[in-house]
């Protein structure tokens, strides 16, 4: 399921890199960057999830990893109507 999550938020994620939110200097490198955090996280998750099974810690760190990526695709959301207002309304073209 989390790894589910990790997915649509890094669809989310890739879809915002290719938009013009590079509008607000630095946010494109900082999302790339957290591009490839996800990834990361996304590869160890099947095995985290079979292990939370057993593990009470893991299975809470879990949770708190899956409520982290809804605030994240909540913001990432809010940034993406902001930037395309911005658009629509002609900051940052050249």
């Amino acid at each position: 399921m989390a790894d589910a999550i990790v997915s649509i938020l890094l669809e989310n994620l890739s879809s915002l890199i290719l938009k013009e939110v590079d509008l607000l200097v630095g946010v494109k490198d900082d999302l790339e960057e957290l591009q490839r955090n996800l990834s990361m996280i996304r590869a160890i998750l099947p095995n985290a999830e079979a292990m939370a099974v057993k593990n009470e810690q893991l299975k809470v760190w879990l949770s708190s990893l899956i409520d982290a990526v809804y605030e994240a695709d909540n913001i990432l959301s809010d940034w993406a109507v902001e930037a395309q207002r911005l658009h629509s309304i002609g900051c940052g073209q050249d």
